[in-house]
Parts: structure tokens; C-alpha cells; sequence
């Protein structure tokens, strides 16, 4: 028997758990003649551990040992007597038939991983950032919820899928674009920042940097929106484009409030959906008083103070709201 084909039975021993002490001080001794025989070794285990963990993962009732235990009565079957096989050739089948195996397992958990889902959903209060295995990285709002394909930085394609609000800041790599699904929309990217809320059925894109491509998820048309641009869908398949002046949607994630020249009645009805408030403009004069002020992490009393300064108003809690009078 030629040493090559002794140590691919060896191996197969070792895998099968089957060694006796003399083999495993001769397999021992082989490993340590040069650093490929360890290398090897350690490639045959890695994928044999990985084709039983693919076995576990899928809860197959395969009998793996059974099958093993066929494949060698086939290759040792004398199914034509007058037919002599010898030693070398038979051994050789084996050390194909082992490599076979590990190789086809080896490939079952190779597609199983890459089809793999991963899911992060934020049942926080505050928002949570998540860091993409490509680098990119997620601000979700509250009750948002993103998956994507494990591997996502492997693929040529990284997609996400998302529901609710989540700020996106994208690693640039041209030759793997960035695709957002969320709510029947498709929003593809290179690299950029930009803001996607699907909360409700119509979806909005509002873009910070870079270029973002924005259409219904297998619509023809699109949107490129470049920075200060939002793009919105509607459930009637519609889609349109108009200009931001302040990123105050972006408050769920960094608490800041900024408004130049604003009518009082404005920057009110943005405070309600903020903050869960409700106001009253008494005198129809103060509704268009203008105001140009910034809050960062401010709590509402707080704010209630700086438009009280600015405006030279009084605004009085009632029971269910704010009053606003001169």
C-alpha cells in the first residue's frame, strides 16, 4: 500500500473517531514530517464538522453513518468475481469517495450560510444603531425592523429589508450597489446618507449626501434625488419629488430642531407630532410671527420658555393643550 493511500484511511479513522493508539502515533508522526500534512488535516476536520453542524441545522433524519457504511460495501463490493481491483486503485476510491463527501457537505453549509437571514428589530424606546458587516451603518427608529442575507459584504448585491424609519449611511463600494425594499419601494445607492421612512404605506426618501435612486419595487419609472431632495410613494403607485428646508425629521435620531425664518404656526405643528402636544393660537396675528431658533435635546417645557423669550408670547397649559396668547 502506497503511504499516501495509508494516510487517507488515517484521516478517515480520525474523522470517524476510530483510531487506535498505534495509528494515532503513526498519524501523529506523518502530521509532524511537514506543515501541508497538518494543513491538511485541519481543512478535512474544518469540513467534517461542518457537514455534521449542516446535518444538526437542518434536522435531516439522514443516517449518515448508514450511508457511509453503503459507500464503503460499494467500493469493496466484488459485484464481478472475475474482476480483481487492486490495492492502490481501491484505496484510491476511497480517498476520492471521502473527498467527495466532505466536498458536497462542505458546499451544502457554504449555500445554507448564504441564504441565511439576519434580523435586527429595535423594540426600544430610543433609536439603536447597527453596524453592517460591509460597514455601513443603520440608525433604526423605534419599532423598526431591517434583514438581510449573511454574507451581505460577500454578495454583488447588498440588499436590506426594511419596515418603519431608519437613517442609512452607506459604505461606497461601485461595484456593489446598496438596495433598500421597504413598503413596495426599491432605493438603490453607491455610497450616501439618507433617511427612509416606511411607518406608514406611503414611503418617503429624504437624502443628505450623495445620489439615491428611488421607484416602485419592479416599476419602470424612478426618482434620482440628490442632497435637499425627498422623494415620496404613494400607494397608488405614484411618485414625487420636492425640496426639504430642514432635516427636523431626523429628530427621532439626533434630537435637534433647527428653524430660519419660520412662521410660528409651522414650527408649532411640528413640535405636536414631536413632542405628542397639542397648541391653540388664540389670535390668528400670532400664527405668522417668525421665529429662527435652534433645540438640541431640548425637553417641551424648555421649548415653551425660548418661544415665550422670542416671540414675546405666553403660552399656558390648559388641560388638554397648550394656549397660545399675547
Amino acid at each position: 500500500m502506497a503511504p499516501d493511500d495509508k494516510y487517507w484511511i488515517l484521516i478517515s479513522n480520525y474523522l470517524a473517531n476510530e483510531l487506535s493508539d498505534t495509528e494515532t502515533d503513526e498519524l501523529l508522526s506523518w502530521v509532524a514530517e511537514a506543515p501541508e500534512n497538518g494543513q491538511l488535516l485541519r481543512e478535512m476536520q474544518s469540513a467534517w464538522e461542518k457537514s455534521n453542524e449542516y446535518q444538526k441545522t437542518l434536522k435531516t433524519d439522514v443516517d449518515v453513518d448508514a450511508a457511509w457504511k453503503k459507500v464503503e460495501a460499494r467500493l469493496f463490493a466484488d459485484s464481478h468475481p472475475k474482476t480483481q481491483f487492486k490495492p492502490m486503485r481501491r484505496w484510491t476510491s476511497i480517498a476520492a469517495s471521502l473527498f467527495l463527501i466532505i466536498s458536497l457537505a462542505w458546499l451544502g453549509v457554504s449555500y445554507y450560510q448564504k441564504h441565511q437571514t439576519v434580523t435586527f428589530a429595535n423594540n426600544l424606546e430610543t433609536q439603536q444603531q447597527l453596524l453592517l458587516p460591509d460597514g455601513s451603518s443603520i440608525w433604526l427608529n423605534k419599532g423598526a425592523k431591517v434583514s438581510y442575507k449573511k454574507g451581505l459584504e460577500n454578495l454583488s448585491q447588498r440588499e436590506v429589508e426594511l419596515s418603519g424609519e431608519a437613517f442609512f449611511e452607506v459604505q461606497h463600494n461601485p461595484q456593489k450597489p446598496f438596495i433598500i425594499h421597504a413598503g413596495g419601494t426599491k432605493t438603490q445607492v453607491l455610497g450616501t446618507s439618507f433617511n427612509v421612512d416606511a411607518t406608514t404605506k406611503k414611503v418617503s426618501v429624504a437624502v443628505i449626501s450623495g445620489k439615491v435612486s428611488f421607484a416602485k419595487e419592479n416599476g419602470k419609472a424612478q426618482l434620482f434625488l440628490l442632497p435637499g431632495e425627498k422623494g415620496t410613494y404613494t400607494p397608488n403607485g405614484s411618485l414625487a419629488k420636492s425640496a426639504f428646508k430642514n432635516t427636523n425629521f431626523l429628530f427621532w435620531k439626533n434630537r435637534q430642531l433647527n428653524f430660519e425664518n419660520e412662521p410660528l404656526k409651522n414650527v408649532l405643528a411640528e413640535i405636536e407630532t414631536i413632542y405628542s402636544v397639542r397648541f391653540v393660537i388664540k389670535s390668528s396675528k400670532l400664527q405668522n410671527l417668525k421665529l429662527t431658533t435652534s433645540f438640541k435635546s431640548a425637553s417641551i417645557h424648555q421649548i415653551i420658555d425660548v418661544l415665550e423669550a422670542s416671540l414675546d408670547v405666553k403660552i399656558e397649559k390648559s388641560d388638554n393643550a397648550y394656549i397660545v396668547v399675547k
